[in-house]
């Protein structure tokens, strides 16, 4: 069996993310934006294209209407990513594949439009974004290759 991230992402106005962002700007932390979607975590011996139809034909999980879904090929963050696992983890059940495990994803960006640094990251997961006693952040800061850090 082979892991698929898949991300599901809203088409529509995300309020949670609006309301995110309010907060940490008026905590204080330097972000220019934040964008969230929902990761599943996918173990299969499927090809991530079957995977990514299945979801989608999950009403439960996916709606095509509202949410736009890739099939991401990296099982880590990208720089400026950060991605907020509950310990114990979230479990989904898809349709037509079993279990998955779920977790959040927070895109940010600096001021300047850039993809968020580690130093951003670690603010906006410590102040609002992770809560230390029931879930793990890791982030995505670091060139390809390196080690992603992550918070408990």
């Amino acid at each position: 069996m082979s892991l698929t991230v898949v991300e599901i992402r809203l088409t529509i106005p995300d309020n949670a993310a609006r309301t995110a962002f309010a907060t940490l700007t008026r905590l204080g932390v330097p972000v220019g934006g934040l964008e969230r979607a929902e990761l599943l975590f996918v173990e299969h011996e499927l090809p991530p294209a079957a995977i990514a139809a299945a979801v989608r034909a999950d009403e439960i999980r996916f709606n095509e209407n509202t949410q736009d879904l890739r099939v991401r090929f990296q099982s880590s963050p990208a720089v400026g990513e950060l991605w907020v696992h509950d310990e114990p983890p979230t479990i989904r059940t898809i349709v037509g594949l079993g279990r998955a495990q779920a977790a959040v994803l927070w895109r940010l960006t600096d001021r300047e439009g850039e993809p968020a640094n580690h130093a951003l990251l670690n603010e906006a997961a410590k102040r609002l974004l992770c809560h230390p006693v029931i879930q793990r952040a890791t982030l995505g800061s670091l060139p390809l290759g390196g080690e992603h850090p992550t918070l408990r």
